[in-house]
């Protein structure tokens, strides 16, 4: 229908927004565009609420700050899920940042990010993290590759989780209890890179740079995730 047609072009200009400058509505795009056959009305009120966020939001930018030397070849993804939060597929975010310092961990530029529905059904939140964690990875992986060709050094990965049971079944590998076989191979795929060099570490939630990117957030925790997405006035 027309009103359809209009939704979808109202969404398509603020997720150009949300893909290039502005992390923070990636969720929030996702969401409103779930709704946009389902229930319309829905999907209109969450994208005038969007407007509205941006709007008082206007005079934030990404900012880009030089990077070490010693910390050009190193690359930390921050993955997070939400597990099932309408019953069906779990949401995952994703953040890597370019370049963060050893003593800092959200000191690097932020140089992709994303927000979207798992492609496959999970059983828990352990399973929603694993797959998230896959997913980052290989993301990652791929920018990688590109930003070792053009520095011709080799990269360093850091996956940052917040589930320490998720933490514990990539560890664990082989020996883990992955239930379904889909997540099995991604699991283990993660358990291989870890093997081979990628630093996989425990971060609590208040330190999850993804978090924003899974879930709607409090007026209180909005603003320090912000920061930490480097979104400054």
């Amino acid at each position: 229908s027309g009103d359809t047609i209009n939704l979808l072009a109202i969404i398509g200009s603020i997720n150009w927004i949300a893909l290039r400058t502005r992390p923070d509505i990636s969720w929030a795009v996702s969401r409103a565009a779930h709704y946009v056959t389902r229930d319309p009305h829905e999907a209109f009120r969450r994208l005038k609420h969007v407007c509205q966020y941006l709007l008082a939001t206007l005079s934030f930018r990404l900012v880009f700050q030089p990077i070490s030397s010693n910390c050009i070849h190193t690359l930390s993804v921050y993955t997070d899920a939400s597990f099932a939060p309408t019953g069906a597929e779990s949401h995952e975010g994703l953040v890597i940042l370019h370049g963060a310092r050893p003593d800092d961990p959200t000191s690097g530029n932020v140089v992709m990010w994303k927000s979207v529905r798992q492609r496959l059904v999970t059983k828990s939140t352990c399973e929603s993290e694993l797959l998230a964690c896959s997913n980052g990875l290989e993301q990652a992986e791929n920018l990688g590759m590109q930003l070792a060709e053009a520095t011709r050094t080799p990269i360093a990965y850091t996956l940052h989780c917040d589930n320490s049971a998720a933490c514990k079944q990539i560890r664990d590998g082989p020996n883990g209890s992955f239930r379904t076989r889909h997540i099995s191979v991604k699991g283990l795929w993660v358990h291989q890179m870890v093997s081979l060099g990628v630093d996989l570490q425990f971060t609590p939630t208040t330190k999850q740079v993804a978090d924003a990117l899974t879930k709607g957030l409090g007026a209180q925790r909005l603003p320090h995730v912000m920061s930490q997405l480097h979104l400054e006035m």
